[in-house]
């Protein structure tokens, strides 16, 4: 369904192939994970809804765009893969430090933030995949991190636990 946020009306109502679960925009499109599916794009302009081959999701994946870079979680390897148009660039696999990922985003300068939801923490992944470093645990209140967001404007990361409070946090590494 997507709702005009201003009238808070029902403008259309998109049927996709499952239910959807990790969604994001890129200024133009609606891209989202549908369990068991490829990656799903919707255009804002005539709702019309492709899909983008051999990306197939798992259930729970969530996604974050950047020009042409796409970022998803895969919950049920512990991982996150970076596709370029469909293609497998990097794939980020560490269970010692990153368990059941969850929610996902990028920065401006393509950086990627994922909480892993059992391993209760958040790491910043390098924009190749090959560095990372944890930014915040259980220790800081990350009891149960599912979704987050970088705000490319104010600088600022929002990290939501599932059954308490959320954590907003200046980023301040630039």
């Amino acid at each position: 369904m997507i709702i005009d946020l201003t009238t808070r009306k029902v403008k259309r109502v998109v049927k996709l192939p499952k239910t959807p679960f990790g969604i994001t925009f890129d200024g133009e499109s609606l891209i989202c994970c549908c369990s068991g599916k490829d990656i799903q794009m919707i255009s804002c302009t005539d709702f019309s809804c492709t899909n983008i081959p051999k990306t197939l999701m798992s259930q729970y994946s969530y996604i974050a765009i950047q020009g042409d870079k796409i970022v998803c979680t895969v919950p049920d390897d512990s991982k996150v893969s970076c596709l370029d148009n469909g293609k497998l660039v990097w794939e980020f696999k560490n269970e010692s430090v990153l368990k059941k990922p969850g929610g996902i985003t990028i920065d401006d300068k393509g950086n990627v933030f994922v909480v892993g939801m059992d391993s209760k923490n958040s790491l910043m992944i390098s924009p190749d995949g090959k560095q990372y470093k944890q930014i915040q645990t259980k220790e800081y209140g990350l009891t149960e991190p599912s979704t987050i967001y970088f705000d490319k404007i104010r600088k600022q990361l929002l990290i939501t636990n599932i059954n308490s409070f959320a954590h907003l946090y200046d980023v301040s590494f630039y």
